[in-house]
């Protein structure tokens, strides 16, 4: 018989499966013949062999205790996705684009425009972009220096100066704690001005001989008071063009004023450089002229005058900030009426002139 019919024999008889001894040895006494392809049957585990890997089952527990594992050290990490990159990365850009723009790319201060000292009160204007370059609104610009003509220029000015502790440009700025970006000497028919362009927007300026340098020397505060301008805009309520309405004068006159701070008289014939200061501004100016009106009592004395001269004439005064007083005058500007009309009163709160604006 063959392998099965002999194991379904065994079973049949025993009950059970045999064991690898009782197949081996029918197999070696020829009761069955095995065949080539069939597939030998699961025979039992004999029990040495099944004793022993109980024997290991049983001893792996303690093997395991034995030997007790070392626990993992876990370690913080940060997991970015592509995104947040990204964002980083732009932000640092930036920033390094930004630290390079305000050390070594700001823009110096254009010269152009209106510049105010606060000692004398006075304004200098430069019209440099119009058809015709004019200063103070009257004098014809012959020439203007820029850039390593004008560095050179401001050194000869110097070394004819002959001030020992100044002979250069890096001196004047140590000497009077000064940041000057770019050097703009103007050549008019009164002589030359030298412009010391300021990191921070402001502008040194400094006539023909330079003699300022030598006369605030020991006196920095004297210096930034008498020499450093500051820029400033036109109120924009005062620009156009007015009709000069005055009660003891029957003549028809106008005065214009623009956004670059001209202000030209029809009756005169004649321009000027100006500009204006809030009365608010005003106590806020390093101005010996105007010291008087620094403290803030004053101030709100001149005010509280002030809206009872605007009242006399049927209007209404209601901020500080609607008050302005030309620089180098004695006469508030008091625009009112939704900016139509202008009330000009003298320092004793007469009404002077009254402007009416022109369409």
């Amino acid at each position: 018989m063959n392998q099965k019919d002999w194991v379904d024999y065994f079973e049949a008889l025993h009950n059970r499966k045999p064991s690898l001894q009782e197949f081996q040895n029918a197999r070696a006494n020829g009761e069955f013949v095995v065949e080539r392809k069939e597939t030998v049957p699961e025979a039992p585990v004999p029990s040495a062999v099944a004793s022993r890997e109980n024997s290991e089952q049983v001893q792996m527990p303690s093997q395991v205790e034995s030997s007790p594992e070392t626990p993992a050290i876990k370690r913080f990490s940060v997991k970015w996705n592509k995104q947040t990159k990204w964002a980083l990365s732009g932000v640092g850009i930036l920033a390094v684009i930004v630290l390079a723009y305000f050390f070594f790319f700001q823009p110096t201060p254009s010269l152009e425009g209106i510049w105010v000292g606060p000692a004398d009160s006075t304004a200098v204007v430069y019209e440099l972009n119009q058809e015709e370059s004019r200063s103070y609104g009257k004098y014809k610009i012959e020439k203007v220096y820029k850039g390593n003509e004008a560095k050179q220029e401001f050194q000869k000015a110097l070394n004819q100066l002959n001030y020992s502790k100044l002979k250069t440009l890096a001196d004047v700025d140590r000497k009077f704690d000064l940041h000057t970006r770019e050097v703009v000497i103007i050549k008019d028919e009164h002589g030359l001005v030298y412009n010391l362009l300021q990191s921070n927007g402001t502008n040194v300026i400094l006539a023909n001989d330079l003699m300022d340098l030598v006369t605030y020397s020991d006196h920095s505060e004297s210096f930034k008071k008498n020499a450093i301008f500051h820029k400033t805009e036109i109120p924009k309520v005062l620009v156009g063009k007015w009709k000069i309405e005055r009660s003891y004068d029957d003549e028809t006159n106008y005065l214009e004023l623009n956004d670059r701070g001209i202000l030209t008289y029809s009756e005169y014939d004649s321009s000027e450089g100006t500009a204006f200061y809030s009365l608010e501004e005003l106590q806020k100016m390093p101005s010996t002229k105007f010291d008087q009106e620094k403290t803030a009592d004053k101030v709100k004395e001149v005010y509280k005058d002030l809206q009872d001269a605007v009242d006399s004439q049927y209007y209404q005064l209601t901020s500080m900030k609607d008050v302005y007083k030309q620089l180098g005058s004695d006469f508030y500007y008091v625009p009112v009426n939704g900016g139509k009309t202008v009330l000009v009163f003298t320092e004793d709160y007469h009404l002077v002139e009254k402007l009416e604006k022109v369409k």
